[in-house]
């Protein structure tokens, strides 16, 4: 499909540089009582447009799939054919976020949207 418009100047200017933690398979750790453990793969370092979620994104968000969001959530602007999937972890700038939704624009551009919930990470170093 023809793209409507270009961005990559906009993504030349605006990019940061962030770690993806993919989603990978758990297990159960019998030897400390058979709880599920979930298992993530090696970070891998990515780049793209990283911003806070806007008071008019929380409002036309509030309905979505991924739950109620705050002023901590970010949208992750990511140049195709990179991807996030549901469930990976993300860290920038030392804080945990996880990925709950992705909006495409591929029939208007290159890139994708994704919606990132910051992880409470209760004192604990963000997963690495």
């Amino acid at each position: 499909m023809t793209q409507i418009m270009d961005f990559n100047e906009l993504f030349s200017e605006w990019v940061a540089t962030f770690q993806r933690i993919p989603k990978g398979e758990g297990h159960y750790d019998y030897e400390n009582g058979g709880i599920w453990v979930s298992g993530y793969g090696e970070p891998e370092e990515m780049t793209a447009i990283i911003v806070a979620l806007t008071y008019k994104d929380l409002n036309d968000l509030q309905f979505s799939p991924g739950g109620v969001y705050t002023r901590d959530d970010c949208k992750i602007y990511l140049q195709k054919p990179r991807e996030l999937i549901r469930d990976d972890r993300v860290i920038y700038k030392g804080q945990e976020y996880l990925v709950v939704e992705q909006i495409p624009y591929d029939e208007y551009a290159d890139f994708d949207i994704f919606i990132i919930k910051r992880v409470d990470t209760k004192g604990r170093d963000p997963v690495v």
